[in-house]
């Protein structure tokens, strides 16, 4: 049988590093993401970075849903976002944490931090984030378009392919390209995976050459596209193939342009 893992978040023990990359990456610069948020897991005595999320508007965030099953469901505690962010070690003026008051996943998700389709999530705050040149809200594309090309994907996400996972302090990068469809069935077929993909609701991106993808604690963290100053949303980070960067393993994203009306179903108030 074929070993396949959701891009898990939670870690017995979690290494940083100045530098670091997603891996095959690299640093975005300060304040290069303003839509992008640290998702923070308390339990007691651990404060970590869970996974990533996107602003959607001053009260609601959008992220993966096993971000929520693993953590709150599975573990307890609870939940906060970090906006305007970038260097854990050296927090900006315009940082803000604010709490997270209540979740809604898809009702199609089975929970349990599954590897599974309809990994998507909305997140209502418990305060508003205040906008400023370091928070702002992303930019979503017209329901069920297909974004071809290039994505850029952000997040704090473990940079080692292999064990130990490596924690970057600094907000990371990288330009991954598009694939159809039928290039990422067929290429999760090698790994017994395929039955996985949801072809009409989810997104991968390559390099099939290995040595560039996401990885633990980039899942939530959004795919997007620049057209001018927008940062157009394509994907929720959902999963990959481990260990990451494996020859022959897409990334796998939740398709933003998919679940539009149930996103704006969700966060209508």
């Amino acid at each position: 049988m074929k070993i396949f893992l959701v891009l898990v978040n939670l870690f017995l023990a979690c290494l940083a590093a100045p530098g670091g990359r997603i891996i095959g990456g690299d640093d975005a610069t300060p304040g290069e993401f303003p839509h992008m948020l640290s998702l923070q897991w308390h339990h007691i005595e651990i404060r970590r970075h869970n996974c990533g999320a996107s602003i959607i508007n001053e009260l609601w965030a959008l992220t993966a849903a096993h971000c929520i099953t693993e953590t709150v469901i599975e573990h307890g505690g609870s939940l906060s976002v970090i906006a305007g962010a970038w260097d854990f070690r050296e927090p900006s003026e315009y940082q803000q944490e604010v709490p997270v008051e209540r979740f809604v996943n898809h009702p199609l998700y089975p929970g349990g931090g599954l590897v599974a389709p309809h990994d998507i999530g909305v997140m209502r705050l418990g305060e508003p984030l205040i906008f400023n040149d370091w928070v702002k809200p992303i930019v979503f594309p017209q329901p069920n378009t297909l974004a071809t090309g290039y994505g850029t994907l952000s997040g704090w996400g473990n940079t080692q392919p292999g064990p130990p996972p490596v924690f970057p302090y600094i907000l990371q990068r990288a330009n991954m390209p598009i694939l159809t469809m039928a290039q990422c069935h067929d290429t999760l077929v090698q790994f017994g995976a395929e039955h996985l993909l949801h072809l009409d609701g989810d997104v991968c991106t390559g390099p099939l050459t290995g040595g560039l993808s996401g990885c633990n604690g980039d899942s939530g963290s959004p795919l997007g596209q620049w057209d001018g100053d927008d940062f157009i949303q394509v994907g929720v980070t959902a999963w990959t193939i481990f260990p990451c960067s494996r020859v022959g393993a897409p990334t796998v994203y939740a398709r933003v342009s998919y679940y539009i009306d149930w996103i704006n179903e969700n966060i209508a108030e």
